[in-house]
């Protein structure tokens, strides 16, 4: 079957985007991979990284670490992947570098897991020869590689930074929302007290009403009643009574005045006309008026 041997794939060095691979995270890679080699794990040659095909186009074996660099040979390669590789269509190779992967009950950090031939995208690591190879960091499968040193504490210090200034804007969102509602509070608070002084106005005011309803009625009661002779005085204070069991109620306290109003002069303040005579009227207009038994003792005694 076809192959190609002592390829290279793996190497320290800084890739086109910035980052500086180093001969400890090569050698790293190198031994773990080779470890899970030697127990039986397979590395899969692909087309591409997007090759989400099953079948895989050939297998790398035999990895050699020469100074700062990884070899190895694709072996059992599909004749269409050796023939676009040996006429220059596939001229690069990219690894897959797995931070943590588990095999047979071990866990191994920073593995090859695949390799991808390339022949469009552009390599990041540049060897002397006209052979290239592209080291790429696939973000699903490399949650957690090791990146060196130098990347690392800059990378550190930038996501420190970007940290420091979420946290801010979420303090100055969290201090905007409770000025909104401290400010809140104070309103409701003033239309509480503004409610208060209202309802302390209107109690006012209603009292105001029924003082001056109750001094119309009496004024009323006595210069239609009293002072035209159509009830004893002495039975003034039971008619009161029956005005204050009322509520001072305009209409039946009126009613009341006009029904005393209505009998003729001297009629109950004759010397025949009996405390009983009064009683009885009085319990007339109790009736008619709905005063109660309790209503009687409250007010009357």
């Amino acid at each position: 079957m076809p192959e190609i041997l002592r390829k290279p794939i793996f190497k320290a060095g800084k890739t086109y985007d910035g980052r500086l691979i180093s001969k400890k995270q090569v050698k790293e890679a190198y031994e773990n991979t080779v470890a899970m080699l030697d127990d039986g794990y397979k590395i899969p040659v692909k087309l591409g990284h997007e090759d989400f095909n099953q079948i895989s186009k050939g297998w790398l074996m035999n990895l050699v670490l020469d100074d700062d660099t990884i070899f190895a040979d694709f072996v059992d390669l599909d004749m269409e992947i050796y023939q676009s590789f040996q006429s220059g269509k596939l001229p690069s190779v990219s690894i897959e570098l797995r931070n943590k992967v588990y095999w047979k009950d071990e866990k191994y950090s920073n593995v090859i897991s695949a390799v991808a031939m390339l022949g469009i995208d552009q390599p990041a690591i540049q060897f002397k020869s006209e052979v290239s190879t592209w080291f790429k960091y696939h973000e699903n499968i490399n949650e957690g590689v090791n990146m060196p040193e130098e990347k690392s504490e800059k990378f550190v210090i930038e996501q420190f930074e970007a940290q420091k200034k979420e946290i801010e804007s979420y303090k100055a969102k969290i201090e905007n929302f409770e000025a909104v509602i401290q400010e809140k509070d104070t309103l409701i608070s003033e239309q509480e007290n503004q409610i208060e002084i209202f309802k302390a106005k209107v109690q006012e005011q209603e009292k105001k009403e029924f003082e001056t309803r109750k001094t119309s009625l009496i004024e009323k009661f006595e210069s239609e009643v009293i002072a035209k002779n159509r009830l004893q005085p002495s039975e003034k204070d039971k008619v009161l009574q029956t005005f204050e069991a009322l509520n001072y109620d305009v209409e039946k306290c009126e009613n009341i005045i006009s029904t005393y109003a209505s009998l003729p002069e001297g009629v109950l303040t004759k010397e025949f006309a009996s405390t009983t005579e009064s009683d009885v009227q009085l319990n007339k207009f109790d009736k008619a008026f709905g005063v109660t038994e309790d209503d009687k003792k409250k007010y009357r005694g």
